[in-house]
């Protein structure tokens, strides 16, 4: 065998050994994007939570609307809960708000929508709040 053949026969098994690399690390890639992707989902802890336990960031707008409703103790509007939390109402802030209120209250977790009170935003602990809680039915806007 000439030096030209056991170059190119070191080459093909390089090449081979290199692939088997990349396989290697794509694979190892995705499983760290898995895992990055459960501790998304982690509850927040420590300073990055409010302490209620349901895991806002500290400062976020879920938070303050928690915080809001907390205080009122009762569903609100999402106007009214715009200005609760210290907001100008505008159609960004109404809309950005409900729709990140909106997820929550759909998957039952801190946030709830009481039926029949158009964009009213509640919280679990609530209950059933609402109209027939005693609370006065909120004015369609």
């Amino acid at each position: 065998m000439g030096l030209r053949e056991d170059f190119l026969r070191r080459i093909e098994k390089k090449k081979t050994e290199v692939e088997a690399m990349r396989t290697s690390l794509r694979l190892e890639e995705r499983y760290l994007e898995a895992m990055y992707d459960a501790y998304k989902l982690m509850p927040r802890t420590g300073e990055e939570s409010n302490g209620s336990g349901a895991g806002f960031r500290k400062g976020s707008k879920a938070e303050k609307a928690y915080l809001a409703l907390k205080k009122a103790g009762r569903p609100m509007h999402i106007k009214d809960l715009v200005e609760g939390m210290g907001l100008k109402v505008t159609r960004g802030n109404t809309q950005g708000l409900a729709g990140a209120l909106r997820i929550y209250a759909q998957r039952g977790h801190v946030f709830t929508k009481p039926e029949g009170l158009g964009n009213t935003y509640g919280l679990v602990e609530f209950g059933e709040a609402g109209p027939s809680a005693g609370q006065p039915d909120a004015p369609e806007r």
